[in-house]
Formats: structure tokens, C-alpha cells, sequence
């Protein structure tokens, strides 16, 4: 185990407080993880929505970006960090309330990068609302200080 999988645990598990980034957005935490990969059913709330039901693509795209983090969680190396360098997302669907069901898993990682790649469906229906990939830096933990608050790197060390 690893502080990163020690913390998706805690997660799962409940125990874990939520970054307080995740819990303005109501993003959730991670229900099931395994090595290389990270899952959750997630289940908007009105607030989060237009109108009429449609999710805005800013908030697609902060879902994707804390579940891709969350999968490099699963192979980050005891005394590194990483922060989000990159982060592609292409919408493909609707969905207009519905749960989501969303995976992520790391595709390649090695000793200063690692890729990870996400997708985004339906719960009833299992359409492809959104798939997104980013890459994430690999940092000495000493770096924390010089990313800045608020980084993805902190989650890896400061419990999720």
C-alpha cells in the first residue's frame, strides 16, 4: 500500500473528508478502485444543473479531472506527488439528470508522467456522455509548496 491507495481507501471507505474543492462542487468521492483504475456512480443534485436538466460541460470536465487524479492515485510511488498538466475532454452525449457512471484508469505511467484516460456514461442507458485523457507530472513531495494551493498534488498526501 501507498499513502495515494491508503487514501482511495479511506475514501471508499467514508472516512476520508473530501478536498474542499470536491466538496463545493459536489463532486463525490470514489466508490471501488483497483490497481490502475478507479470507479463511481455519480448523482447530480438540481443545483448542478441548468433549467432543463443539462449538465454544464465546466462541470463534465471537473468530474473527469478528479476521477483521472484519483486513478493516478493507484500507481503513484511512495514520496511523490503529481499535478494535472493536461487535461483533454471531448463531450459525446447528453445527460440531462441522470446518474453517471464514471471510470478512470491510468493507460501509461513511468517515472515522470502518468497518462490517464476517463469516460463518462449513463447509468440507465450506458450512452457515452463524455471521454476525457490528461497527464499528470510526477513531483518529489518537497515540490508541494511550489505548485501553489489547491493543486492536485496536496490530495496525494493530505488524505482526498
Amino acid at each position: 500500500m501507498s499513502r495515494g491507495t491508503d487514501t482511495l481507501d479511506s475514501i471508499v471507505r467514508g472516512e476520508a473528508r473530501p478536498q474542499p474543492v470536491h466538496e463545493t462542487l459536489r463532486l463525490g468521492g470514489v466508490d471501488a478502485w483497483g490497481e490502475n483504475w478507479v470507479r463511481k456512480v455519480w448523482r447530480p443534485t438540481p443545483e448542478v444543473l441548468f433549467a432543463d436538466g443539462r449538465m454544464f460541460g465546466g462541470y463534465i470536465a471537473a468530474l473527469a479531472d478528479q476521477m483521472l487524479a484519483y486513478s493516478a492515485y493507484t500507481v503513484i510511488p511512495e514520496g511523490r506527488a503529481f499535478t494535472t498538466v493536461n487535461l483533454q475532454v471531448q463531450m459525446l452525449g447528453q445527460a440531462r439528470g441522470q446518474p453517471l457512471v464514471i471510470e478512470a484508469r491510468v493507460a501509461h505511467a513511468n517515472r515522470s508522467i502518468i497518462s490517464t484516460e476517463c469516460e463518462l456514461r449513463r447509468l440507465d442507458d450506458n450512452g457515452l456522455v463524455a471521454k476525457a485523457v490528461a497527464q499528470q507530472l510526477v513531483i518529489p513531495l518537497q515540490r508541494l509548496g511550489t505548485l501553489g494551493a489547491g493543486g492536485q498534488a496536496e490530495a496525494t498526501t493530505s488524505g482526498a
